[in-house]
């Protein structure tokens, strides 16, 4: 933690970068054409589009995601246009970052040095999330909302396991609150990303006002864009209607299912995902 380790830009990492650009693009490329994958990703582009029209989310276009996901499509669409092939290559470039911060992520836990040639775990690591999102069909090659914004969990977690001041620290809280308005279960992400950077601390015996003043600072950053958010739509007189959807219709997804049915469900996603799942339990 916070050690001399792999730079984001050297030799050894843009080759890795290469690689995993290259697998993304060859893995994905037949999902590039289809007119519609499923209706998540047309709401995203259909309301994006709106958004860039001047159209208010949450007044004139609903749905029931946070705006996080049709910004971000809004803004895909203004600086590369409208084109279906065009957002999937995106949506392809984007894991392979996501790929290539994993990279990053376990060459930090491994120690691996500038000295050495590319490290075969951390490579693996990477790849494992391109096949993993890019073979699943039902769920992986259509374009949302969990490919987005664990992005930006990852590069959280790099931040986390690199730096102690206060400034990245911060920036690591407003990574996972931006992922936090693009899908609300990066809450989740966040709070296992915060007791890990506790545990850290603890175990360097780092003194009680050290951790609690980096832990404060970090879940500042992550209210940040939130609290953005909430002032845009209470300067519109919408404030009950961000709420509303925020947490009262939020709160109704919930579902009271047997236990039966959440072991099948952990069983499928544990099976689904065969053999990395053993390998992830047996390391």
């Amino acid at each position: 933690m916070g050690g001399p380790t792999m730079p984001l830009f050297n030799r050894q990492s843009l080759e890795a970068l290469g690689l995993f650009a290259g697998l993304s693009l060859i893995m994905r490329f037949l999902s590039f054409f289809p007119s519609v994958i499923d209706h998540d990703e047309s709401t995203y582009i259909l309301i994006g589009d709106a958004l860039l029209h001047g159209k208010v989310y949450l007044r004139d276009v609903i749905d029931t995601k946070p705006i996080g996901i049709f910004g971000l499509y809004a803004i895909f669409q203004m600086l590369f246009g409208k084109s279906i092939i065009v957002l999937r290559l995106i949506t392809a470039i984007w894991i392979a970052l996501t790929a290539w911060m994993i990279y990053h992520v376990h060459s930090q836990l491994s120690g691996q040095t500038t000295d050495r040639p590319l490290d075969a775990a951390p490579v693996a690591s990477g790849v494992i999330y391109i096949f993993m999102t890019s073979i699943f069909t039902f769920f992986g090659l259509s374009p949302n909302t969990e490919l987005f914004f664990t992005l930006l969990t990852i590069i959280a977690l790099y931040l986390i396991l690199r730096h102690d001041g206060y400034g990245w620290l911060l920036l690591a809280g407003l990574l996972l609150g931006t992922g936090f308005m693009i899908k609300y279960v990066v809450l989740f992400d966040a709070m296992g990303l915060g007791f890990l950077y506790l545990l850290l601390l603890l175990l360097r015996k780092k003194d009680w006002h050290f951790w609690i003043s980096r832990c404060a600072i970090m879940a500042l950053g992550f209210m940040i864009p939130f609290g953005l958010v909430w002032l845009y739509y209470r300067q519109m007189d919408m404030g009950d209607t961000f709420w509303f959807f925020t947490f009262d219709l939020s709160a109704g997804y919930f579902i009271k299912a047997t236990w039966q049915l959440n072991l099948l469900y952990v069983i499928d996603c544990l099976m689904r995902f065969f053999p990395i799942t053993f390998w992830f339990f047996y390391c």
